[in-house]
Formats: C-alpha cells, structure tokens, sequence
C-alpha cells in the first residue's frame, strides 16, 4: 500500500509529542472511574492502616529509650566502688525487672507491626492489582477504538511502552507508594512532634541535621532519577541503531556503513557513559552529606544531651529517645521524599492513560448502537469529487476532487505511479479516515451515515502485505469468520489455491504461522489472507497490490486465487503490475491525486497516454527476485521454526510449557542453545584493566568503609556508658564519645566517595567498552552467522543493551557492599565475640530469620511478578500485535475478539488477587517485624546472662547493636548475589560472542584495490547456506559479463539469482569455484574497494531511521554537492515528491 508508513522506533525512545505531564485530579478521575465503592472504601482503611504503621516506628523509639534508661542505672549501680551489696542486689532486681518489661514492649511493637503492615499491605496489594486490571483493559479496550488518524500521529513504540511500562508504574502507585509514603511521613511527623513535646531544647539543635539528612537523600534521588533518564534516553537510542543496523546487516555491509553505524553507537553510548558517571558522583556526594548531617546530629544531640543530664534537667532514656525520635524521623522522611518524587513521575507517566480513559475526543470509532438504520450492501460504489488529505500532511492533498462510479459486480483496477492516491481510495472505502469534501456513496447511501462494522462485514480487503497472525492457519482463516465450518475453510483454501500446500504440513490447518506469518513464504501468506476473505462471503472486494510483493511464479498462483474470489463480486483492484489487470471492465488511471484517464485496457492503449507510458515502462524494467533462505519444507515446518518464533508459540499454545519468567532464565537458555559457559568475575575484571587504578581505590574505601560500621557501634553504646558516670567523669567521657562521631562525619563521606564513585566509573565504563567491542565484533561476521536463528538482531540487541548492562553489576558499587559487608561481619563477630561469646552465638542463630522472613516476602513477590509476567507478556503481544495490524483488525472487525483474548489473559491472574494479597500481606509484615522479635528474645538472653555475671549489662546492648548493624549490611550484600549470577552468566554469552571469527574485516586495508572496467566472471561456482549444507544452491555456475553490459538472472524463487548477487558482494563464500571482477578473484580485493565499487538496489530497500539527506549519503566517505544530491534525486524519479515535503529532513520512515 502505497501510504502506509512504516515505523522504526523503539518503545524505549522519547517521542517527540510527548504530553504534559498528568495533574493529580485527572489521576484521582481514573482512580474513581476504574474502582466500586466497595474497594474505594477498602481504600480508605489502608490509608488509616498506613497511617497506624507510621506510629510503630516512634513506639520502638520510646523503647530503645526505655532500654539505655535501664542500661544506664544498673552501669551507674555497678561502677558506683561504695554501693552497699543489697543496693546493688536491688539495683540487679530493678534491672530484672526493667529489660524484661523492654522486652514485652519489643515483643508487643512486633506484633503491632505485624498486624498494621500486614492489614495495610494486603488491601493496597488488593485494590491496587484490581484498579490496574480495570484500568488495563479500558486502556487496550479504547484503544481499539481508536481510528486510523490517531495511529498515524503515535507509533506503535510509544503504545507498547504505555502497556509496558506505565501501566506497571501506575500499578506500583497503588501496590506500594501511596501506603509507604503515608507510613513515612508519618513517623516523621509523630517522631519530631514527639521529640519536640519531650523536650523542644534539645530537640531544636538536632532538626536543622535531621532536615539535612532527609533532603540530602531527597536531592540524591532527584538527581539518580534525572540522570538515569538521560542515560536511558541516549542508551535507547544506540539500542535502536543497533537493532536497525543487525536488521538490515547486508544494507549496511553493501555501502560500507560499518563505521558510520560504529560512530554513531559510540557517540550515544558515551553520551551514556557521562550521565552514569555523573549519577555515581551525585551518589556518592550525597550519601557522604547524608552520613555527615547523621553522624553530626549524633554529636550535637549526644554533647548536648550530656549537658542537660549533667545539670540534672533530663534523664538519660528523654536524650536517647529524642535522639532516636528524630533519627528514625529523618531517615523516614529521607526515604519518604524519593517515593513522593517516583509518585509524581508515576502521576505523570499515566497521562498517556488518564488521556485514553478521561478524554473524549472525535478519533473515537462510533459504536454499532450509534447507527439505527440496517444496511444491506449490493456492491454499487459511487465516489463524488472527493477531496481528501491525510491529517498528518494537511497541506498535501492526496485525492484533488476525483469521481467515479462502479456497478455491482464490476471489476475496476486503478493504476498509476507511487503517491497518485490509488490506496487511498481503499482506506476511504472502509472509511478509516472522513474525507475533506465531496461525498462517498454505497447503494446510494453516504459512507457517513452507514454502520461502519456492518459495512466491513461486507467488504474483503487483500493487501501487498498480508497480515497474519500468530496462530494456526484454521485460526486465521476464522478471523475472517467465527462461524465458518471445516468443510468451508477447506472450500476456501481450494479457491484460494492453497489447499494442497496446506495439506501437505504435518499439521495441516492446524499448523502454526509463527509471528506474522513468518514461517510462510510470501505467495502462502497471500493465498491463506485471500482463504480468509473469501470465508466472509464479501459484496465488494478490495486487492491492494496484492501481488507486488512476489515473484513472478508465485504471483500467477495467487493471481489466479484472486480471480477465483473476485468472481460475481464488486471488485476494485490497486495495481503496480499491470500485467494483473489487463481484463478489468474498466481502469482509471490517477495521477497526482486526479483521474487523467478512464477506459479498458485497450482503449488505453490506443490512447497512447499515461496509462501507455505506465505499461511501456514495465515491459522495460528488468525484475528480480529476491530470496535469502529458500522457503522450509513443508516437513520442516513444524521443526524448524526459529526459536524466537517458538517460544511465542509454546506460550501462546501451551500453559505447560517453560516461558521466560524473568532475564535469567533468557540468559541460561540461550547459554544452551550457542554452547557457551558461564564466566567468572576474574574474566570480568580482566576487562576493566584500564580502570585497575580506579578499582583499587574503590575497593580500599570500601574495605575502609567496613571498619566504619563496628566503631559506630561502639561510640553509642560508649557515649551511654558515660551516661552512667558521676560527676565531671560523665561530662568528661559524654562529650568524649560524642566528639568522636565529627570523626566519622569527616572520614566516612571521603570512603563513600572512593566506593560509590569509583566503583560507578569502573562498571559504567564498562558496560561501555562491552557494547563497543560487540557491536564492532558483530559488524566483523560473515552474513551466514546471521543466518542463524539464534542470532537473530531481536537476540543480539539484547546482548548489547541486556547483557552488557547485567555485566556491569558484577563490578559496580554492589561488589563494594559486599566487600564492606565482610570486613564489617568479621570485625563484628570477633569484637562481639570478645565481649560474650555465648550471647554472640545467640543472636547470629536468630539473625538467618531475618533473611528468612525476607526471603518469604522476597519469594511471595516473585511468584506474584512472575504470575503477572506471564499474562501481561501475552495480553500487550496480543494487543501490540493487534496495534500493529490495526488497519486488519479494522477491516476484519475483530476488535471484539482481541479484547475477549486480552480479557483472557488477564482473568487467569485476576482470579488469585484476593489470595495474594493477603500472602503477600503477611510475608511483608513479617519481614519488617521479625527483627523486634530477635531484639525481644536477644534482651531475653542478654539479661539472663547478665543476671548470671557472664556479660556486663551494657555490653548486651553492644553486641546486639554491632551485630544488628552488619545484619542489615549483610541482607543489602545478599542482594549482589543474583545480580553477580546474572552478570557471568550474561559475560559468558558476550566473551562466547568473540569467539565467532570475524571473516569480514571492513576496517582492514590489506587486499587490491584495482577495480576498474568491471568485468564480472563467474568459474564452476558452487555453493550451499551453512543451515542448508544439504542443498546445493549455485552448482558449477558459469558466467560472464563484458563492461557496460547488462545481465538478467530469470528462474523460479530460489534458483539462486541473488546468491550470485550476495556472492558478488562477499556476503557469502563460495564453496567452490572463483567470482571475479577484473580478473581478480572478489575475495584478494580490499573489501571496502569491492562494495564502493558495487551498488545493490533490493525488493525492499532499507531506509534508516534518519533524514533522506543522511539516507542518501550513508556510507559515503567524500563530500558531496547539493546539486549532485539533486541530480540523483532527479535521476532515480524522486526529485519531486522529494521536494514537497514540508521539511527538508523529512523522516525516512515515514516514506511508503
């Protein structure tokens, strides 16, 4: 079709239309249209349950100071030299009597967060999964709503971005967001509320440092997320060169774009690279701030503090639960302001959405209920000066005021160059667009006023490009019609001439197609659209060049299916090839937008007009035909699909089958399938020898960083050791200890910025140097490599962009956690150890139940990412599919059918919501109470051993604050471990990549650069595809062609035409026997000198995604003149249509 547009970009790409960003009450507007009043009011109890889990926090502040209270008396009891034994038997009762009520109040704050986060988790998890399920389907259902001019100005990419990726962030506002913000800021709230209502002195010198922590966290989010959308912008961007230029390798190879395509991948790879460092600085500057601000709010509270106690105006447990009050404050406030940030961004990343489902605008399809009048079609079309621009091109008007009329069962063919309106008049007819002026009539009724889904009942459409989808063929005959019966379909298929084929697959019509209809050569994807048009018994019948696209053999087998269906139907046929119409009643021929002539075929003629010069022109051109691979067999058919194609299959066929839950699984499978082996982190770090300077600062920081957390440790719990003296020693030793904490404000930013930063740079660049080196390696390898299914460009973008990004996680600030986390678990362990070994073993036993109840959670989440997967992977294919074809979908009425699969997909999860909810309810809960039960029974034991002389009181609350601290680093280090699984997995995919010889050297300069007449012979030449080493393509072929003259190659598809042309090129080798320019075999001569010297036109000519200037000098190495530019516009026909454009860097991929 000749005004269809192609579209070339990634759903990854910002486009250019982007919509301002969603207000909070359209957001609140989708929220009431997509929930009953029953999960409205479910709602509203989360939020209060959020609220209640905000209060846990400042309780277990209120109780750590209820601890050092205890602590500090019994110290105090136990240092004084003149107690009086039964004081001090006293003093023992009293501390009995004191942990054991702090170990109730640890026991009841668990239960309390269990029950709160749990409740609160659940219902969010319940009316957030609903809520998007509702929203999800309006979306998709509306947008099959949506008429052609709407598609026109979105692409496909941006659609599939909005299913992808702003509906999950649209989810994750419900599921997780809103609840967590509400419960942070609450403990801030209360927390400082509380600390100024304990003692508003103290608590006014230590908010300047709480705000400092929370805002340093806040600016560091900002900044991450600003710099990491800059960076996925640019690597988006290098991810679409690279997928175009493996999709079309042998374009880029014949113009010698290897390191055209080079440059511009390192350009938006390095523009990349920048912001990721950039991000790693901004880390690292602000986690130091952060651990200033906290380590100097620990001295300014603590010097102070020991000041109020010394003069007698606070007691020790007032100064610790201030200083826990606003530290937990701060840190909640600090988590809280990023989580508002992403809501924001999450806000305005469903515009897109709240737009669909709010808006009401007039591209909306009118339903079937608009129309009350019953239409019965005959088939009589009558056009009446018809005036029409596309809404895109406004200013360029397409049909200028055309007219003509076609009787029931008539055959008419219109004719004419490219962009002279033929395929509009199709679109008209099935009225995707309104027309400008003029009017349309059918059986003497405007097409405005007619049922539009019943008037395409009536109507069958055979396009250039035949859509079929990834089913069985009976599946896609019955889209056609729902209700046709087997011996029917099997009727159809014999009209259609494509019955015996069909026959012949091992599975007859129950065999797949692949994904759009890619295991068929084009001639049977033809036949089998023409079957399904035929099942709809339709009045009037559209072919829209439907033979172009194939060869001559296959073209005279359809042709003949084409006449069968035009027979007794209204037909209209838009032709390139005229040799297709020459027995139509009647042909108009277009020009411009115009009708200049009007007749049957040898009236036409005789004219010696448009319609003369159109044919005389064809019997002119030399065609070929081009074919990579020959068809498969019909017994390879089933066998022998790719395993891309494959895996849809299995998924969309089989709930048993093993689908790819997450990136890993993808990696460990095509592990298998290219026989490569995992790597190591030795092999990783042997990439990044460029940056070892900066890998070893980052590991020294972190080593240091380690030490840090023990000391921490130890200065608050020897800052309330001071607590527990007596006079001046209490001052001394108080603001001693205090003091010390200015030392960690300084020393500990400078190692957080030789961990994070340094560590950042290494794997940023990286992950660049990965890439680069790939995609130069890719462009290196022999066209047969390609050949293969499993490197396909699908596969091999995602080891540029995937798997070299999973590579980096190997060696970036995580590695500096876990180095952190083993200085600091064995210095925690041998100084706990030194103090009560018995206590140490106690809490390390309980601690494995942290990572248990995480675990639990981790496990009940993945189970439910996975389900979701799973069904939001087949429902957007099923839409983005549909999207893509939407112009079928249309013309075939089956928007009720793709939105009852989609609803399929998603009902097999919509089902389990109520379950998950509350598992995953529970689990969270656990995890965030599970560490008050350890610090519960810890105290239990602590106290036991104190009471027995075994521990000193004090030194229980050490070693249960060292080992609590290098816990928490423990499970942040645990998460490196499937990231590092991940990274020498996806390693041993890239490194098996270089492995592969790189046979095609475009950078070498060896080899003559002596071609100069162009003499091309051929000597005995044999070959065969390296997947087809069993069929013998070229078999001693012999040839010769003279300077300036020229050669056609005729003969069915797959006789090995191109193969001679790929040969030429040094796509392929021959495997026997010489091809020669000049007497040179092409195989001595420097292959930049051979393609400069060769210019390939194909049947479907790749343009990139790039202006036509830049798609005119691709490749190119000198400097070219605009007037040359012109020249060859004006010689290849394209100067004109060129030139109308509105923009002189119009966009390639919107040409037909």
């Amino acid at each position: 079709m000749e005004e269809s547009s192609n579209d070339y970009t990634t759903p990854l790409i910002a486009q250019s239309n982007e919509k301002k960003p969603l207000e909070l009450c359209s957001f609140i507007r989708v929220i009431f249209k997509c929930t009953s009043c029953f999960e409205k009011f479910l709602f509203l109890i989360g939020v209060f349950f959020s609220l209640v889990t905000g209060l846990c926090q400042p309780f277990v502040s209120y109780t750590l100071g209820e601890t050092a209270q205890v602590l500090v008396t019994i110290t105090n009891a136990i240092n004084n030299k003149t107690i009086d034994p039964a004081d001090l038997k006293k003093a023992y009762e009293q501390y009995e009597r004191g942990m054991y009520q702090v170990v109730l109040y640890f026991f009841l704050c668990g239960c309390a967060y269990f029950t709160f986060a749990s409740i609160q988790h659940a219902i969010m998890k319940y009316v957030g999964d609903n809520t998007t399920y509702r929203v999800r389907k309006q979306y998709i259902s509306r947008l099959l709503r949506k008429d052609a001019e709407y598609f026109d100005n979105v692409s496909t990419g941006h659609l599939s971005t909005v299913l992808n990726d702003n509906l999950e962030r649209f989810r994750e506002v419900f599921n997780e967001k809103i609840a967590l913000i509400f419960a942070l800021l609450t403990d801030f709230v209360v927390g400082t509320a509380l600390a100024f209502y304990t003692d508003w002195r103290l608590a006014s010198y230590g908010i300047f440092f709480s705000l400092g922590i929370a805002f340093s966290g806040f600016i560091n989010s900002a900044g991450v997320m600003k710099t990491t959308g800059k960076q996925n912008t640019h690597y988006a961007n290098a991810g679409s060169i690279a997928f175009q230029t493996l999709g079309a390798y042998k374009t880029v190879c014949s113009l010698n774009g290897q390191n055209t395509e080079i440059e511009r991948y390192t350009e938006e790879l390095k523009a990349g690279e920048k912001y990721g460092i950039h991000r790693a600085l901004m880390y690292s500057i602000s986690r130091g701030f952060t651990y200033f601000f906290c380590n100097s709010l620990n001295t300014v509270i603590l010097y102070v503090g020991a000041n109020m106690i010394y003069s007698g105006s606070l007691e020790p447990a007032v100064v610790v639960r201030i200083f826990h009050y606003m530290m937990f404050g701060a840190f909640c406030l600090s988590e809280a302001l990023p989580h508002i940030s992403r809501l924001a961004g999450a806000i305005s990343s469903t515009a897109p959405i709240a737009e669909m489902l709010i808006k009401e605008d007039n591209v909306i399809e009118k339903d079937e209920t608009d129309y009350d009048v019953e239409v019965e079609v005959n088939g009589n079309i009558s056009f009446k000066n018809v005036k029409f621009s596309y809404p895109t091109r406004p200013d360029a008007q397409v049909l200028k005021g055309i007219s003509f009329d076609v009787q029931n069962g008539e055959c008419i063919a219109l004719v004419g160059a490219s962009g002279s309106g033929k395929s509009t008049v199709v679109q008209l007819l099935l009225h995707y667009y309104n027309i400008d002026s003029g009017n349309i009539f059918i059986d003497g009724m405007d097409l405005n006023d007619m049922n539009i889904k019943r008037l395409r009942r009536v109507i069958g459409v055979v396009s250039q490009e035949p859509v079929l989808f990834n089913t069985t063929i009976e599946e896609n005959i019955r889209f056609g019609n729902p209700n046709v019966s087997l011996p029917e379909i099997y009727g159809a298929l014999r009209k259609a001439n494509a019955y015996d084929f069909v026959c012949s697959f091992p599975k007859g019509i129950k065999t797949i197609v692949g994904e759009r209809g890619t295991q068929l050569s084009g001639g049977q994807k033809q036949r089998i659209a023409i079957a399904r048009t035929l099942v709809r018994n339709p009045k009037i019948l559209l072919l829209d060049e439907a033979t172009s696209a194939l060869d001559n053999e296959s073209e005279q087998v359809v042709q003949k299916a084409l006449e069968n269906a035009s027979q007794g139907r209204t037909t209209i046929v838009v032709a390139h090839r005229l040799s297709t119409i020459r027995n139509a009643s009647k042909i108009i021929v277009m020009q411009k937008g115009e009708i200049v002539e009007v007749g049957n075929h040898d009236e036409l003629i005789a004219k010696r007009g448009v319609y003369n010069d159109l044919v005389q022109a064809q019997l002119l051109e030399s065609h070929d035909d081009h074919e990579e691979l020959p068809p498969l067999a019909a017994r390879q058919l089933s066998q022998e699909l790719s395993p891309l194609h494959s895996y849809a299959i299995q998924r969309s066929t089989s709930n048993d089958a093993g689908v790819h839950d997450d990136d890993m699984e993808r990696i460990l499978d095509e592990l298998s399938k290219e026989g490569a082996k995992k790597s190591n982190l030795r092999e990783i770090v042997k990439q990044c020898r460029p940056d070892y300077c900066f890998l070893f600062i980052a590991v020294f920081g972190s080593a240091i960083q380690g030490v840090s957390y023990p000391i921490l440790a130890q200065l608050i719990v020897r800052t309330y050791e001071g607590f527990a003296m007596i006079g001046e020693d209490m001052l001394y030793y108080s603001h001693l200890w205090a003091l010390s904490f200015m030392f960690l404000a300084v020393f500990r930013p400078l190692t957080l910025y030789c961990q994070y930063y340094y560590f950042g740079k290494v794997s940023e660049q990286l992950s660049t140097r990965l890439r680069i080196k790939s995609f130069s390696h890719m462009l290196s390898l022999p066209c047969a490599f390609y050949d293969d299914p499993n490197h396909s460009a699908t596969r091999l973008s995602n080891r540029l962009n995937t798997d070299s990004s999973n590579v980096k996680a190997a060696v970036d600030d995580r590695l500096g956690c876990v180095i952190m986390t083993v200085v600091a678990i064995s210095i925690a362990i041998t100084t706990a150890s030194l103090y009560c070994w018995k206590m140490t073993l106690e809490v390390l036993i309980f601690f494995p139940l942290l990572y248990l109840a995480e675990y639990c959670y981790d496990a009940a989440t993945e189970t439910s990412i996975q389900e979701d997967t799973i069904a939001f992977e087949n429902s957007n294919r099923t839409a983005i599919e549909a999207l893509e074809n939407m112009r079928t979908v249309r013309a075939l009425n089956l928007e009720d059918k793709i939105m009852s699969l989609i609803s399929e997909h998603l009902q097999k999860i919509h089902k389990s919501y109520f379950k998950r909810a509350i598992i995953q309810g529970a689990a969270n809960g656990l995890s965030l109470s599970c560490y008050l039960f350890v610090y519960s029974v810890s105290f239990k034991f602590g106290t036991y051993l104190a009471l027995r002389k075994e521990v000193a009181p004090m030194d229980t609350y050490l070693i249960l604050e060292t080992l609590s601290m290098t816990a928490n680093m423990a499970g942040s280090a645990a998460a490196y471990l499937p990231d590092y699984k991940k990274a020498v997995h996806a390693a041993g995919l890239i490194f098996h990549l270089f492995t592969y010889p790189a046979t095609m050297p475009f950078s070498s300069s060896d080899g003559k650069k002596n071609i100069e007449k162009g003499e091309i012979i051929g000597e005995n030449v044999q070959f065969h595809y390296d997947q087809r080493p069993d069929r013998m393509i070229l078999n001693g072929v012999n040839l010769k062609v003279d300077p300036g003259k020229t050669l056609a190659l005729v003969g069915p598809s797959g006789c090995g035409k191109s193969t001679i042309i790929s040969l030429l090129e040094r796509f392929y080798h021959a495997v026997d026997g010489e091809v020669k320019i000049d007497s040179e075999n092409v195989e001595d001569i420097n292959l930049n000198h051979l393609r400069s010297n060769l210019a390939l036109v194909s049947q479907e000519p790749t343009l990139f995604n790039c202006s036509i200037r830049e798609n005119l000098l691709y490749g190119l190495t000198r400097s070219v003149p605009q007037l040359e530019l012109e020249k060859a516009l004006q010689t290849a026909n394209a100067f004109n249509f060129v030139f109308q454009f509105p923009q002189a860097s119009f966009n390639c991929a919107q040409l037909t």
